[in-house]
């Protein structure tokens, strides 16, 4: 039996994924760079998409070039 995707992460598991600091984190958020989803009965608990975050790091990737292709 496979185990289910993981859709949502807590902002301190994504900072973990990112390597980054929660205050990072909630900077990324606070900037709209990484989108939140508020999830529970007062919807006070917030998430970040796995999907987001993949998409965070696919939007900052950058290609180096190798040093003899100068």
């Amino acid at each position: 039996m496979s185990r289910p995707v993981r859709m949502l992460y807590s902002v301190a598991e994504t900072a973990e994924l990112l390597g980054l600091g929660l205050s990072s984190v909630y900077d990324l958020i606070n900037e709209g760079d990484l989108p939140k989803v508020m999830v529970g009965t007062r919807g006070k608990t917030t998430r970040i998409a796995a999907t987001d975050i993949q998409a965070y790091i696919d939007n900052h990737r950058v290609e180096v070039q190798p040093s003899w292709a100068i």
